[in-house]
Order: structure tokens, then C-alpha cells, then sequence
């Protein structure tokens, strides 16, 4: 469902989508463009037929077929990865150096433990981490700082909350585990 919402904008009338080669759902996923004699095409497969139909809170167009981003159709989640804790989930995904790095800082204790649900988990991919200049890695990555580190991944991880990322825009501000508050916007 969150693959048929785009959100952060401040409209998209037909007449802007017939300009844009693609759009990003909220679930980050890129929606295809096309326009073709008989109308506009969203990833080739679903015809708007009825457009600009502007309401309080947004705009609905209303299209032909469902939609499925390429990565997901004929996939299904295993029951058993429904089952899997939030590190476990993310090393399944490939996520893993945010994972080691919980563990390295004695925080996968606190993120199992009960007294901290619900909580929700900013993670950076691998690439993020990879990106740091060497020298950040290194002093990150020490023995002698793992109280910082603690710290720095702490501040991903937002407390006494549940949040889906199509939610996040709409909360005026979050507390991490670390004590500060953040706020999440669109960018324009």
C-alpha cells in the first residue's frame, strides 16, 4: 500500500506528473513515469484515469492496476523472517557493520531488552559507514572509544516509539536513547 502513497510534496497535479520521468513512494522505491497518447503511465503497467482529485490532505489519482516495485513481485516473507529481531532482520538484509557495532558497544542487550520497546532504529546501510573519511572509521571503531560510539549509536535509536518511515515527517520531534531530541523533514 505504501508503494501507491508519495508523500513530502506539496502537489503533484497531472500536469507536474507529465513532466517527471519518475517519483519515489514512501516506501523510497522509484514509480516510473511514462505518457503515452492514451494517458500516463505509472511503471508502464497502471493507466491514471481519474486525476486531480484534490482533498484536505492530499491529492488521490486514481489508476487502473496495482502497483509492485520490480524488487518485490514474486516474493513473499518467510514466516520465520517475520520472526526475527531488529538485528537479526538487518543482517539479513545485509546491513551487518551497524549490527557489530551494537554488539561492540554493549548495546544488544538494551535494544532486547523489554524495558525498551517500542523503539524504532535509524540504520545506516554499510555504504554510510564506508563512506566515513579512514581516520573516523578507525577512531569510531577503537576499543578506547567505545563509550562515544555508544553514544553516536544511541543517537539512532529512537525511544518509546514505533514509527514507520512513512510516518516520521509527521512527528514534530523524536527522543533518542542518547537524550536528544531530533526532528525528520522533507527535502524540497
Amino acid at each position: 500500500i505504501v508503494y501507491h502513497i508519495v508523500g513530502c510534496q506539496e502537489q503533484l497535479l497531472v500536469s507536474d506528473l507529465r513532466n517527471l520521468t519518475s517519483i519515489t513512494s514512501l516506501t523510497g522505491d522509484k514509480i516510473r513515469i511514462s505518457v503515452k497518447e492514451d494517458g500516463i503511465y505509472l511503471n508502464d503497467k497502471a493507466k491514471i484515469i481519474s486525476g486531480d482529485n484534490i482533498k484536505r490532505n492530499g491529492i488521490i489519482h486514481f489508476i487502473d492496476n496495482i502497483l509492485f516495485p520490480s524488487d518485490y513481485q514474486n516474493q513473499t516473507v518467510p514466516r520465520a523472517a517475520r520472526q526475527q529481531n531488529i538485528t537479526e532482520a538487518a543482517k539479513s538484509y545485509g546491513y551487518t557493520i551497524f549490527s557489530k557495532l551494537l554488539e561492540d558497544a554493549n548495546l544488544l542487550a538494551m535494544v532486547n531488552d523489554p524495558l525498551h520497546k517500542s523503539f524504532t532504529m535509524l540504520w545506516p546501510t554499510d555504504e554510510a559507514f564506508k563512506s566515513l573519511p579512514q581516520e573516523r572509521q578507525m577512531w569510531l571503531y577503537h576499543e578506547e572509544h567505545r563509550d562515544k560510539l555508544a553514544a553516536y549509536l544511541k543517537f539512532h535509536m529512537i525511544r518509546q516509539m514505533k514509527v514507520r518511515a512513512v510516518n516520521l515527517p509527521l512527528i514534530a520531534e523524536m527522543r533518542t536513547m542518547y537524550g536528544a531530541t531530533i526532528r525528520i523533514q522533507c527535502s524540497k
